[in-house]
């Protein structure tokens, strides 16, 4: 009665009364396994004479009274739906049957398999444009093998491009991406790897979705993610920051190439954002020989704009002759150089 789990055994009983008179010939019982159970062993045969299970004999001559016949079985690793008995009485002499069978066949349901997926991605910090991200999708099964197909059925987000299948493992799997684990699999957990590479389209953050569905072999009616009896999603999605690197060119002119003291000398500095990011409060510092640094602050440059930073510097009484060297060089707010050094010199 119930369900019955992989592994364990079941105990099957046939009951042949015997009523009126004394059998005047053999009695044969044919008894057939259905769905996969493998044969153990008899438990009681009394009366009967049974070389298989195919072979069942109460001989000619039993007198009437109730003979029962016990057997057992056990449910093979990968049974799914269902398992069962059914007997068949024989009359050796003629090949028809000399009784009537009341209850002639069992059915025993096999625990439907639980199935749960997850997926994770290797990295744990923030991706940039470029990298190529490690994904793991994990299908556990437990309890029994899975009865229908399952299919994991992963999509990838926008700023994802699809590079390839590391590790296909058990499932089959195509297109971007398919992955399918066939019926009959045993309690495990299966594993397919992937990777996929940040594309210059990703926003602040890429993510990826799988859903999975096993397919009822039963019922030919196409399953849907969610359904009742489908498999269980424990972590369905993925998200990766994405941080954009700021990468800036930076070329510095003077307007003239000799000045005197006293003098004022027009600087033009070419800021441009070769990055994917954008630059939000940057500082540009600029030098001449060895005096104090002229800073610019909150400079913000989107990515692939550029800017113009034009600046007056005086020469000063204490200036001495020769080239002076005008440098400039933009920082983060932390301090950390974004751009080359960009120098232009003065002769005074």
């Amino acid at each position: 009665t119930g369900e019955v789990k992989p592994g364990e055994a079941l105990t099957y009983t046939i009951d042949v009364v015997v009523a009126g008179s004394v059998l005047t010939e053999d009695l044969v019982l044919a008894d057939t396994l259905s769905g996969k159970q493998t044969f153990a062993a008899f438990s009681n045969t009394t009366g009967f004479t049974c070389p298989s299970l195919s072979n069942c004999v109460l001989p000619a001559g039993t007198v009437p009274g109730s003979y029962q016949l016990v057997y057992t079985t056990t449910v093979d690793a990968d049974a799914t739906g269902v398992v069962g008995n059914s007997v068949t009485i024989i009359n050796p002499a003629t090949g028809t049957p000399p009784a009537v069978c009341e209850s002639c066949t069992t059915t025993t349901p096999v625990i439907k398999s639980v199935a749960r997926v997850s997926k994770s991605v290797a990295q744990t910090q923030a991706a940039r444009t470029g990298d190529v991200l490690d994904f793991t999708l994990v299908l556990s099964l437990e309890q029994a093998a899975n009865a229908g197909d399952i299919s994991l059925i992963d999509t990838l987000g926008e700023g994802l491009e699809f590079v390839g299948v590391t590790n296909a493992g058990a499932f089959s799997c195509s297109r971007e991406l398919t992955c399918i684990l066939a019926a009959g699999h045993m309690p495990g957990q299966y594993r397919v790897t992937y990777q996929a590479r940040v594309a210059a389209s990703a926003g602040a953050e890429v993510r990826n979705t799988v859903v999975a569905i096993e397919q009822d072999p039963n019922n030919a009616t196409p399953s849907l993610p969610g359904d009742p009896g489908q498999p269980l999603c424990e972590t369905c999605q993925t998200i990766t920051p994405v941080a954009r690197e700021v990468s800036l060119r930076i070329s510095k002119v003077a307007a003239v190439r000799e000045a005197r003291i006293g003098d004022l000398v027009r600087y033009t500095l070419e800021v441009e954002n070769i990055g994917d990011g954008d630059l939000v409060n940057g500082v540009n510092a600029a030098q001449v020989g060895n005096g104090s640094p002229l800073r610019f602050t909150g400079i913000d440059i989107a990515a692939g704009e550029q800017a113009q930073l034009v600046y007056l510097m005086r020469v000063g009484a204490g200036v001495r002759n020769g080239v002076q060297v005008n440098r400039a060089q933009v920082r983060d707010a932390d301090g950390s150089p974004l751009s080359n050094e960009a120098t232009a010199q003065v002769i005074i």
